[in-house]
């Protein structure tokens, strides 16, 4: 009884980590969507809803901005590839 609530257990745990894997977007020069090979950029997930990061292929911080109903709204802030801030 014990080893089938255990499996039962991990089954779960992996379906719900399953679920919450997000994918990754490839952003061109101008954030617009292009293939790995070509990418400038990169955000995870098609969120566009609350608070964006956006990175550098090389896993720096590139822009974080704040979305309401799918438009850009108000500030943000862009870094560059040493992740020194570059403009607010």
């Amino acid at each position: 009884m014990r080893s089938s609530a255990l499996i039962l257990g991990f089954i779960v745990i992996f379906l719900t980590s399953s679920f919450t894997v997000q994918e990754t977007v490839w952003l061109d020069q101008n954030l617009k969507e292009t293939t790995k090979e070509n990418a400038v950029y990169y955000k995870v997930g098609r969120n566009l809803k609350g608070k964006v990061s956006y990175f550098y292929k090389n896993k720096t911080l590139y822009r974080k901005v704040f979305y309401v109903d799918g438009k850009l709204d108000g500030f943000f802030n862009e870094y560059y590839h040493t992740g020194e801030l570059r403009a607010v």
